[in-house]
């Protein structure tokens, strides 16, 4: 079977193609997933970033969870706090600058944001509201009690897409 491309020569991308490959790499019902992307690396997306958000949700089910990073800042946030001429992180609004579909995920009514502005991973699903959980009491944005820390302790998946 031939690859399907777009107007522009990109390779086209459907749901089910995400769903397809992520079974095909072992993520099934119940996992949880944490994931970088590049979206257009991925080729054309047909229906964009919620395309990628429901094939994942699609694939973990009602009692897994995919999460994203959604840093409102680029670079070091030591940097940021330092250059910015207003630090400030609302965890409602301050967008996600880490993509399109981090964007997209972060700002559904179901997504859970962590309160740690230096490192502000949101999830939707089964374990979101334990990841975000105490957050910002955590010394550091990577320790043992940080959602970082609890993906290792649930045994997510870590992917880079596109």
């Amino acid at each position: 079977m031939s690859q399907p491309y777009s107007p522009e020569g990109k390779t086209l991308v459907q749901k089910a193609a995400i769903v397809r490959g992520l079974r095909d790499l072992g993520v099934s019902d119940g996992d949880a997933v944490f994931f970088h992307n590049s979206m257009s690396s991925m080729g054309y997306v047909e229906g964009a970033a919620d395309t990628v958000i429901d094939g994942f949700l699609e694939v973990v089910g009602p009692k897994g969870t995919v999460a994203v990073s959604t840093c409102h800042f680029n670079g070091w946030h030591w940097n940021y706090v330092r250059t910015a001429p207003t630090p400030a992180f609302d965890v409602r609004y301050s967008p996600s600058r880490m993509g399109r579909i981090t964007e997209e995920l972060r700002k559904r009514p179901d997504a859970i944001r962590c309160l740690d502005s230096s490192n502000a991973m949101c999830a939707i699903g089964h374990q979101a509201a334990y990841l975000a959980e105490d957050s910002v009491k955590c010394f550091t944005p990577c320790g043992r009690d940080t959602a970082w820390g609890k993906l290792g302790e649930i045994g997510a998946h870590y992917m880079f897409l596109g």
